[in-house]
Order: structure tokens, then C-alpha cells, then sequence
């Protein structure tokens, strides 16, 4: 029964090891489909900002005056108006940020990056249109295959954690129905 088990266990591991291989393997191309459509958005964020100072220049005043004046006016269409300038500006600057932070990121900080930056709208709609794809390049190799490695670690590890316990119970357990032997 211990043979079973033990092969079972093995069986679930590669299992998980190998899940996880494929998850790795897609890292790379999905933080790549995530930058594309990044990129998008950056560029639309971007041409809202240049219509904001272009209006700012038009008025011969900096885009910062021109948002303070809307934003300081007494009437509340005025001042939401200049709320969403500012909010514009702001997305603008965050995707760029982003972009630029990920973009520029060496082979093992991406991934790291890349969480650290990611936009959860961005993301749902990069998986809502992603196309799993089969890369075979540096990235993708060596993501799979610390992916597979930190899994196989954590699944030992947790199975150690989880196996001391059990044995202790079915030791005891086994304690308990062990025949005292003949009654003489």
C-alpha cells in the first residue's frame, strides 16, 4: 500500500511540475501581449494629453493652470472637468511608466516587474484575447523552467508538512490495534 502511494505521489507531483512548465512557458508570451496592448493604450492616453495642452496653449497658459482653473471653479461641471483632466494626465503618466518599466526590464526582473505594474482592466482583457502560443525562446525556456523548479520545491515541501502529521496519526493509530499476543 506504501508502493501505491508513493507512486501516486509522484504521479501528482510530475503532474503539477508539469502544469506548472506550461503556465511558465506562457509567462512570456502573455507579459508580450500585455506590453502590445499597453502600448495601445499609452499612445490613446497620450493623444487625450496632447489635445489637453494644445487647448492649454491655445489659452497661453501652462496644462497645470489650465486644469487648476477648471478645477477651482465654482460651478461643479467645471471643476468634475478638470478632476478628469487631471485623472487623464495621471493615466497617462502610469501607463507610460509601466510600459517603459516593463518594457526595459532585464530577462529574470520581468516577470517581477510585470507584477508590480500590472493593470488588473489591462490584464483582463489581454486573457480575455490571448492566444496561447509556443514559444521556444530564452525567456519562455527559462521561465518554465524556474516555474517547474519553485513548484516541485514547494510541492515537496508542503508534502513533507503535510505527511508528518499522518504519520504520526496512523502510527498511533497502529498502537492502538496492536494485539497484546496470546493470553496464556
Amino acid at each position: 500500500m506504501a508502493w501505491v502511494v508513493k507512486k501516486l505521489n509522484s504521479l501528482a507531483m510530475l503532474c503539477v511540475v508539469v502544469a506548472a512548465g506550461l503556465v511558465g512557458s506562457q509567462l512570456s508570451e502573455f507579459i508580450q501581449q500585455y506590453n502590445q496592448n499597453l502600448a495601445g493604450r499609452r499612445a490613446e492616453a497620450q493623444y487625450e494629453v496632447q489635445g489637453l495642452v494644445a487647448r492649454a496653449t491655445e489659452a497661453a497658459v501652462p496644462l497645470g493652470a489650465y486644469m487648476s482653473a477648471f478645477t477651482a471653479s465654482a460651478n461643479p461641471v467645471f471643476a468634475r472637468e478638470g478632476e478628469a483632466m487631471q485623472a487623464r494626465v495621471e493615466r497617462a503618466t502610469a501607463l507610460d511608466e509601466a510600459y517603459h518599466e516593463i518594457g526595459h526590464a532585464g530577462l529574470l526582473a520581468r516577470p517581477f516587474v510585470f507584477a508590480a505594474h500590472v493593470n488588473a482592466d489591462v490584464a483582463a482583457d489581454v486573457w480575455r484575447d490571448y492566444r496561447p502560443a509556443v514559444p521556444f525562446d530564452g525567456a519562455s525556456v527559462l521561465y518554465c523552467g524556474m516555474l517547474m523548479a519553485v513548484v516541485a520545491l514547494v510541492y515537496r515541501v508542503l508534502g513533507l508538512l503535510l505527511a508528518a502529521p499522518l504519520r504520526r496519526a496512523l502510527s498511533r493509530r497502529a498502537r492502538r490495534h496492536t494485539p497484546i499476543g496470546p493470553i496464556v
